[in-house]
């Protein structure tokens, strides 16, 4: 069975499903608590979260405690922040573009409009995936 989803319904969505494989709405994803996706279909959605960029800054992206982090690399200069900001905002929507690809629920939590100071990075946002 072949599902259309518009880019819009991707990029709009704040989540993708719920957890308990039962969603009160037709959506794109399901979350199967406990079962997580294989290294192999993690590494592809990574693999999409590298975007063209304007600040030849560096963005960052870890994982830690079950979570996909999305950032960049602080520094003090606002203007790039700034970008650095903008880039890591479409860095968000290339894991949402990926993971419908591939067919993953995704849930987006967001750090904060100035982000989330972590040792030398800035979060500004944490994916389940």
């Amino acid at each position: 069975m072949t599902k259309v989803i518009s880019v819009g319904k991707v990029l709009n969505s704040r989540c993708s499903c719920d957890f308990d494989c039962n969603p009160k709405k037709d959506q794109w994803g399901i979350f199967i608590k406990d079962k997580y996706p294989s290294q192999r279909i993690i590494e592809r959605v990574l693999q999409c979260c590298r975007i063209p960029q304007f600040s030849g800054r560096k963005l960052s992206l870890w994982f830690e405690d079950e979570y996909l982090f999305l950032g960049f690399e602080k520094t003090n200069d606002p203007f790039q922040t700034r970008l650095l900001h903008i880039e890591s905002g479409m860095q968000q929507e290339a894991v949402y573009l990926a993971c419908t690809a591939l067919w993953l629920g995704t849930c987006i939590h967001n750090l904060g409009i100035n982000g989330t100071e972590y040792t030398d990075k800035m979060a500004t946002a944490r994916h389940a995936v």
